[in-house]
């Protein structure tokens, strides 16, 4: 039994946010390639009587997204950029860019707050008729905080994708932001305000807002629930 509508048990909040992220993680390449996967692995035959996963549901997949990500906006992104100098390529880096930004915050609000919630309102309870949650799990806390804070790498190479390429479209003259200053943005240890007249001031202040969620929220929910370490004496 699932809960999809608005009751006054519940309130609203909840399940307003619950179902705007729901659809907000389907704005998602991410999202499509899994979907895309999974559809053509569960029509094709001789599927070893269901006992086989598609390789885009195993844990391999979001790693290797993330490895692909990462190199794609410190490496491959500002080449094309500076090499070619098209602004054609300058939209579409920005607009993948800008995407992928949003496919990170979009998961990492859904793990922190959502996912554990679908089985109350989207169905798949632990019995029949039963409005419990599925018990929701991660890998481990380990590999979490791993993968956030190598997230965390990939929202400062992003933002730079995005910045170069603004500056490309617009054609604006003056020093180009690096890495450095986006790394300052994330980590909230630069000054907004410079950027204040610059076509850049709203990807900047996003910036400095993601920052603050994953420094201040996200990261340290996961880093508090890492196993303790053992000490050979209680000093």
């Amino acid at each position: 039994m699932s809960k999809k509508f608005i009751s006054k048990d519940d309130g609203f909040i909840v399940p307003v946010f619950f179902w705007v992220f729901h659809f907000l993680e389907m704005v998602s390449v991410f999202y499509w390639v899994r979907r895309i996967n999974r559809f053509f692995f569960e029509h094709r035959k001789n599927k070893n009587d269901g006992k086989d996963k598609p390789f885009t549901s195993e844990y391999i997949f979001p790693e290797l997204w993330l490895c692909f990500n990462m190199l794609l906006a410190g490496t491959v992104s500002p080449l094309i950029l500076k090499e070619t100098g098209s602004v054609v390529a300058a939209w579409i880096l920005m607009v993948y860019s800008m995407l992928r930004v949003l496919e990170l915050v979009v998961y990492q609000i859904n793990v922190l707050f959502f996912h554990r919630l679908n089985g109350y309102y989207l169905g798949g309870g632990n019995a029949a008729g039963s409005t419990k949650p599925t018990e929701y799990m991660i890998k481990s806390a380990t590999r979490t905080v791993i993968m956030l804070v190598l997230n965390m790498i990939e929202y400062v190479l992003q933002f730079v994708v995005m910045f170069t390429a603004i500056e490309l479209i617009t054609g604006i003259q003056g020093p180009s932001v690096s890495v450095l200053d986006s790394f300052e943005l994330f980590m909230n240890s630069s000054n907004l305000e410079m950027y204040r007249e610059s076509p850049l001031f709203f990807q900047a202040y996003i910036e400095t807002i993601i920052g603050i969620f994953m420094n201040i929220v996200c990261l340290a929910r996961f880093i508090g629930a890492l196993p303790e370490v053992k000490t050979k004496d209680n000093r």
